[in-house]
């Protein structure tokens, strides 16, 4: 049973990975289009920031890769169900489980993929000194303190990929949800604090209320946390909101008030997401 279970699965692995990675689309999304913003808001934060970029805010830029890619999964399976693929996939040895299991991991792949790749686009403008900045800042990270950011990067894209599996049933038409993903995508992106200093917008109570309903925004605080050792040390905090001790207000300054939550996204994100899936929608 277990072998025929696997059997399946490495069936339907091989299946969707040769139909994502044979596809131009993917290269667009995930690669250029995650660099192309991963070096526009790399240079606009360089700039309002006088040259400083410090660890919490240059690890979110890496993180944009996330959204590009579980933006592009969504797009493939609104596509998927649209032409009817997946009723045909269906018939085989498929169900909710193994098929969120597939895209998880697929989406980690095209995740690591474009994150070196922005690795490496980061270090070419460092090595050319088209930017100045000291990269040795990184070298302040442990390896307990990347462990943790990865970990966390990894609980992210198991909630994006569930969540944009689920955005492709909430309506009966196609283009319908494809709206909605781009909305969620936008929104989620724009109000997590990963694209620009989380200083900018930290007296909006716009921003602020907006930001305390977005589920991206815990993942990401608490990669900020860790990263500016504020779990640690509490004066890391003003590596993220530089005034916080003359003022500044910071929407999260505990670890547990972002990790808890993060968890119960997951689970009731998973939950909504095995009972309403659909196979199908119309066009």
């Amino acid at each position: 049973m277990i072998k025929n279970n696997f059997i399946s699965f490495m069936i339907l692995f091989n299946l969707v990975f040769k139909n994502i990675f044979l596809s131009l689309k993917t290269y667009i999304y995930c690669f250029v289009l995650s660099s192309f913003l991963f070096i526009l808001f790399l240079f606009f934060n360089y700039n309002i920031n006088y040259n400083l970029i410090l660890p919490p805010l240059l690890m979110n830029l890496f993180c944009i890769s996330i959204f590009c890619t579980s933006f592009y999964i969504g797009l493939v399976i609104i596509e998927w169900k649209k032409r009817m693929y997946l009723l045909k996939l269906k018939l085989g040895e498929i169900n909710v489980y193994n098929f969120g299991v597939v895209l998880i991991i697929l989406n980690s792949i095209l995740f690591i993929l474009s994150f070196l790749l922005n690795l490496l686009i980061f270090s070419i403008l460092i090595n050319y000194d088209i930017l100045i900045i000291d990269s040795s800042i990184l070298g302040n990270l442990n390896s307990f303190v990347f462990s943790i950011f990865f970990l966390n990067l990894i609980l992210l894209i198991i909630f994006l990929t569930v969540i944009v599996l689920l955005i492709s049933s909430i309506f009966t038409k196609s283009a319908f949800n494809i709206i909605f993903l781009i909305v969620f995508i936008l929104m989620t992106v724009l109000f997590s604090d990963t694209l620009l200093d989380p200083n900018l917008f930290n007296q909006n109570m716009f921003y602020i209320i907006i930001g305390y309903l977005n589920p991206a925004k815990y993942f990401i605080w608490t990669g900020m946390l860790f990263t500016s050792y504020t779990f640690y040390d509490f004066y890391g905090i003003t590596q993220i909101i530089e005034k916080y001790f003359q003022g500044s207000f910071s929407p999260f300054t505990n670890i547990y008030s972002t990790i808890i939550p993060s968890i119960a996204f997951i689970v009731l994100s998973i939950f909504l997401y095995i009972k309403f899936f659909k196979w199908g929608v119309k066009k």
